[in-house]
């Protein structure tokens, strides 16, 4: 896989700490163009070293009602080299419908100032195709809630051809401004395909554009 940008790159000792000590802010980096940079991800397991731990799988999957076998619809933790990855497969023409998302609500940092997030992952899709309607597609989608559980917004990352070679990405998102905590899931709605992901983070980072 691609290295990511070197001022992104961080021992890998950081992101081994718990959940809750991922929220604390305390040690910060200053990236060159005045960004403020968390370590540590607050997403749990991005790197599905610990398996499925902390993840489930929603939609069309174990038998079909009509007892006519499986559905094609499954997810597996596999190796690469020297990475762990998830490979999510919905391959099922009847049942386009598939999701691998959080069992635990997201905390998001109380520090004002971090209302941004920085999505990082390493991917690589195949097979995919998308269905009739346009939002159709594969899918990143980070639901934000609010204190009491109203949810607020969605923050939709789609997926529209295949990508054959594992790719880095990045991407800010900006964090609404009740917002509490988020729930991420990986979603093929109402399209098929092969997604081998890993080494997914959520940084929070306060950011210096508009």
């Amino acid at each position: 896989m691609n290295k990511l940008l070197p001022i992104l790159t961080l021992p890998m000792a950081l992101f081994c700490l718990a959940p809750a000590q991922a929220q604390s802010l305390e040690n910060t980096i200053q990236l060159p163009n005045g960004d403020v940079l968390a370590p540590v991800s607050i997403l749990p397991n991005g790197d599905f070293s610990a398996g499925i731990e902390g993840w489930d799988a929603g939609g069309f999957v174990g038998a079909r009602p009509d007892g006519n076998g499986q559905w094609m619809n499954n997810y597996e933790i596999r190796r690469d080299k020297e990475a762990t990855l998830i490979r999510i497969t919905c391959l099922d023409p009847d049942g386009k419908d598939f999701a691998i998302f959080t069992l635990d609500d997201i905390p998001l940092p109380t520090d004002t100032k971090f209302r941004n997030l920085l999505i990082i992952y390493s991917y690589r899709i195949a097979q995919l195709k998308l269905g009739e309607l346009n939002y159709n597609t594969l899918r990143f989608d980070l639901a934000w809630y609010d204190a009491d559980g109203k949810k607020i917004d969605n923050a939709i990352i789609e997926f529209r051809k295949n990508v054959p070679v594992w790719t880095d990405k990045e991407e800010i998102l900006r964090v609404p401004r009740d917002a509490a905590f988020a729930r991420f899931s990986i979603h093929f709605l109402g399209a098929n395909g092969v997604i081998d992901l890993t080494n997914l983070k959520l940084q929070p980072i306060s950011t210096q554009r508009k």
